[in-house]
């Protein structure tokens, strides 16, 4: 991933996943993603990871919260985002990132749609 090579890594980390879940390494799946602007599949990474046995640490889990918000919100989902943000934020109340994308998304989630 580091020489940007995003879909060569997705299919390695993909094959190690398959024989062994793990939070980090769909965490990786998704920065992956993000990386080719899937963001919708990026989000969808980060939201498995979450849900994945062992849970992660309150830091990591609100990182990748917000990673995964991020996503929906690039990916033209702010109410998904929202969601995700705002329990990025009880995580993490001092996280000025966090504080602005959950900013971005309410404005987006108000606008009407068109």
């Amino acid at each position: 991933m580091r020489d940007r090579h995003f879909g060569d890594a997705r299919i390695q980390l993909q094959r190690g996943e398959s024989l062994a879940p793990t939070p980090s390494s769909r965490i990786l799946i998704g920065l992956s993603y993000e990386g080719q602007g899937a963001y919708r599949q990026a989000a969808e990474s980060y939201e498995s990871a979450l849900a994945l046995e062992p849970v992660l640490a309150p830091k990591e889990r609100a990182s990748t919260l917000r990673r995964a918000g991020h996503a929906r919100l690039a990916a033209g989902e702010p109410e998904k985002a929202l969601a995700l943000l705002e329990e990025a934020i009880a995580l993490a109340p001092d996280a000025a990132e966090v504080r602005s994308l959950l900013e971005r998304a309410r404005l987006a989630a108000a606008r009407p749609a068109s």
